[in-house]
C-alpha cells in the first residue's frame, strides 16, 4: 500500500502519525491506514509513536473519539504515545478542556471535570458510568435550553441505547468515549459514541453467517430485533436511536470495520471502502433537533408496538411520596451567584413540567444562606411571572430555606412585577 494516497500520514523514520488541518469523521479511514502501517513498522512496540496535531486547525469529537478509541486499543496491546499538540493555542487549549488530550496521552495531561460538561469527553466501562454520564449530559441539556417533552425521552434513549450497545457487544478493556455538544442556538444537539472493539460485522457474523461487507452489516443492525447475539427482546437500541435522529429532522452518521452509512430525513448513503483503511471499532455520530412535531412513540417499537420509555433523568428529580419534582439547589453544578445560573434553573424546570404539568415543585434550598439577586430573578421572579401566584402558591414549597434567602426571593418577585407595572406605563405613556 502506498503512503501517498492517504491524508493522514505515517512516517517511519520519526515514528510519528502526522494530521492535516481538518479532523473528521470522514477521515476515520485514512487514520486506520497509517496505524496499519505503524503496526507494521513497530513491531517491538518500543518506540514512542508521536501523534502531531501540529498542523491541525479544525478539529471535531466525529473524528477525534475514534482516534481516542484507536489509542486506547493498542495502549492495551503495549504501544506508547506522545502527542504534538496543535499550534493554535485556541485549539491546544480545547485539546485540554475536552480531555482529548488526557485520553491520548494520560502521563501527561489530567483529566479534566468542570462545569463545561458538554465540551468532555468521557469514558465508560461498564452500567453505573452509563447512569451517570447519561444523567449529567440530560442535566445539563435541561438547563440549557427549552427541549420537547419527547426529545427529552429520545435524547436519553439514544445516548443510553448506543453506550449499551458498546457494553454488551464491543468486547473492549477499556469501554468506551462519548462527547456531547449543545448548539442552543440551532435548536440542535449532537453526540458522538466511539469504540475500539469488535465492529460491527464481527459481532453480527455468528448470527448471520452470510454478511461479508460491512455497510451490509450497519444496515441490517439499523432494524429493529436485529442483534449479534439472537437474544429476543434486543436489538432494538441502534434501530430506535436511527429513527429518533432521522425522525426529529438530524441525522446519524455510523463507521465501523470498512464502512460507513449516513442517514437523513432525506435517505440513505453508504460507502465500502479497502480493507487497508478498516477501522476497528465503531464510531456513532448523531445529531437531533428540537422538534416540537417529533413522537417518540412513532419511532421506537419493542416487540413490535410502539413504546414509551421512562425518563431517567425525569425519575432522579421525582419526589418517592407525592407528585413532584425535588430540586436540591446545592446538588446543582450552576451555583446560586450568577443571572446565567438563575436562567439554567428556570429552564430546567420548564423542561421538567413540561413532561409532567400537574406535578408540584418541592425547591430544597438546604446549606444555601445567601443568593444573588439575580438568581432570584432569573429563576423564582420569572417562574412566578410566568405561572402567576395561584399555581405558585398551589404548586411550589421552599424547604429547609434560611431567613435570608426568603427575603431575597420575595424581593425579587415584587421588584420584577414593578418593572413590568412601570414598563407598561411607560409604553402607554408613548402610544
Amino acid at each position: 500500500m502506498s503512503n501517498l494516497n492517504i491524508t493522514i500520514k505515517y512516517s517511519r523514520y520519526l515514528n510519528s502519525i502526522s494530521f492535516l488541518p481538518k479532523i473528521g469523521c470522514y477521515f476515520i479511514g485514512d487514520f486506520s491506514a497509517a496505524v496499519n502501517l505503524m503496526q507494521a513498522h513497530n513491531r517491538d512496540k518500543k518506540r514512542v509513536v508521536v501523534l502531531d496535531f501540529s498542523m491541525v486547525i479544525h478539529c471535531y469529537s466525529t473524528g477525534m473519539l475514534p482516534i481516542i478509541a484507536t489509542v486506547n486499543r493498542l495502549f492495551n496491546q503495549g504501544y506508547q504515545f506522545e502527542i504534538q499538540m496543535p499550534g493554535n493555542p485556541s485549539l491546544a487549549s480545547l485539546f485540554i478542556r475536552t480531555n482529548w488530550a488526557h485520553f491520548l496521552c494520560p502521563d501527561h495531561y489530567p483529566l479534566v471535570m468542570g462545569v463545561e460538561k458538554h465540551l468532555h469527553t468521557r469514558n465508560f466501562k461498564n452500567n453505573e458510568d452509563i447512569n451517570r454520564l447519561t444523567l449529567d449530559f440530560m442535566d445539563l441539556i435541561l438547563r440549557t435550553m427549552v427541549v420537547p417533552k419527547d426529545i427529552i425521552s429520545g435524547l436519553e434513549w439514544s445516548i443510553y441505547e448506543i453506550c449499551d450497545n458498546v457494553i454488551n457487544h464491543a468486547n473492549t478493556p477499556f469501554g468506551g468515549f462519548i462527547e456531547s455538544i449543545i448548539f442552543p442556538k440551532e435548536a440542535r444537539v449532537g453526540f458522538t459514541i466511539a469504540d475500539g472493539g469488535n465492529g460491527i460485522l464481527n459481532s453480527m457474523i455468528g448470527q448471520f453467517p452470510g454478511l461479508i461487507k460491512s455497510t451490509d452489516a450497519i444496515e441490517r443492525a439499523l432494524e429493529f430485533g436485529v442483534t449479534g447475539t439472537g437474544e429476543k427482546g434486543r436489538g432494538n437500541g441502534m434501530a430506535g436511536t436511527k429513527q429518533i435522529t432521522v425522525m426529529s429532522g438530524g441525522s446519524i452518521d455510523i463507521i465501523s470495520g470498512a464502512g460507513r452509512l449516513y442517514v437523513t430525513p432525506g435517505g440513505l448513503v453508504k460507502k465500502e471502502q479497502g480493507p487497508d483503511f478498516f477501522f476497528q471499532g465503531t464510531n456513532v455520530s448523531g445529531g437531533i433537533l428540537m422538534n416540537k412535531e417529533f413522537s417518540i412513540g412513532k419511532a421506537i417499537f419493542v416487540y413490535g408496538k410502539a413504546a414509551q420509555p421512562d425518563d431517567l433523568i425525569v425519575f432522579s428529580h421525582e419526589d418517592p411520596d407525592e407528585d413532584a419534582y425535588v430540586l436540591k439547589i446545592k446538588n446543582e453544578a450552576t451555583g446560586v451567584g450568577t443571572r446565567v445560573a438563575g436562567k439554567q434553573m428556570y429552564t430546567k424546570v420548564i423542561n421538567l413540567l413540561s413532561k409532567n404539568p400537574d406535578y408540584g415543585l418541592r425547591i430544597d434550598w438546604s446549606g444555601i444562606e445567601v443568593i444573588s439577586h439575580s438568581f432570584a430573578d432569573e429563576f423564582i421572579a420569572r417562574l412566578y411571572d410566568l405561572k402567576g401566584k395561584l399555581w405558585f402558591d398551589q404548586h411550589v414549597k421552599h424547604l429547609h430555606i434560611a431567613p435570608l434567602v426568603t427575603k431575597l426571593l420575595s424581593y425579587a418577585i415584587v421588584l420584577r412585577k414593578e418593572v413590568k407595572i412601570t414598563g407598561s406605563m411607560i409604553n402607554a405613556d408613548m402610544n
